[in-house]
């Protein structure tokens, strides 16, 4: 009977560890962290922005359903993003959690990357009053992009665009600022993600315009230091149990009114 019993035991163990490797390549681990921080651009909504005085955003609302997950405190630490590889080998944030595009320019290089968790673009967004239709009806203009961002990168690989634009780029710390810029008629446009061009003709509509036509296609992912495997590892294990349960899908249900997560759908 001991035997059976046993024999039993080593059966359920071995099934579960098997459940556990379907379920995700990242099992839980022990740590000996207390906490994690998250470097993040404050003017980047929806993914993650300043509201009333609170950091808010759909990257942000992940983060903290990750730290919970893995029964961490989230510490927030905002960065300008162009000093975002100096906070980040500095040791003073973990990792790059803000509509960070993997594979772009030297990131892949210079990041150890967690998976993609959702597609973006590179698009130019202009006022609704501009006669501008496509890139090239902005040759000579001014257009702006956010220094440090992946849009330069964009740009350059846009057949045709950065040549008739580059004598005429202007770069800000951050996009809000350029947005300002744009809205007194002092750019012609600007290159940013897609996502904050639909959170922002949303939010006004009738005020701004995103031309049709794209300028890159992109992947959002988490940006750790350099062979931080095992951060990453811990951290990545969390999203696919949260894309399991729902928990990512709820989040982005609720910033983007649909799932756009991409987290355990090849799976």
């Amino acid at each position: 009977m001991k035997k059976l019993v046993i024999a039993l035991s080593i059966v359920v163990i071995v099934c579960s560890l098997a459940a556990c490797s379907l379920f995700s390549d990242y099992a839980p681990k022990e740590t000996k962290r207390t906490s994690i921080t998250v470097g993040f651009d404050a003017s980047s909504p929806p993914m993650s922005f300043e509201n009333d005085g609170e950091y808010v955003g759909f990257d942000l609302e992940c983060a903290q359903a990750v730290a919970d997950e893995l029964g961490l405190e989230l510490k927030l630490q905002p960065v300008l993003w162009k000093e975002k590889d100096e906070a980040l080998n500095s040791g003073k944030i973990d990792m790059i959690w803000s509509g960070f595009s993997m594979h772009t320019g030297t990131r892949d290089e210079d990041y150890t990357w967690s998976e993609p968790y959702m597609e973006n673009y590179q698009v130019v967004i202009v006022m609704s009053a501009s006669y501008d239709d496509c890139t090239a009806d902005l040759a000579g203009k001014k257009v702006a992009l956010q220094e440090g961002s992946s849009a330069i990168d964009a740009l350059k690989k846009k057949e045709g665009f950065y040549e008739t634009v580059k004598r005429s780029l202007v770069y800000f710390d951050d996009n809000t600022e350029a947005l300002k810029e744009l809205e007194m008629r002092n750019i012609d446009a600007v290159i940013v993600d897609s996502t904050m061009a639909e959170y922002l003709t949303r939010k006004y509509p009738g005020l701004y315009r995103v031309l049709d036509e794209l300028v890159a296609e992109e992947e959002y992912g988490i940006g750790f230091k350099k062979g931080d495997t095992e951060l990453r590892d811990l951290v990545q294990g969390a999203m696919d149990r949260l894309a399991e349960n729902g928990k990512l899908t709820e989040i982005s249900t609720k910033w983007f009114g649909r799932d756009l997560i991409l987290t355990g759908k090849d799976k």
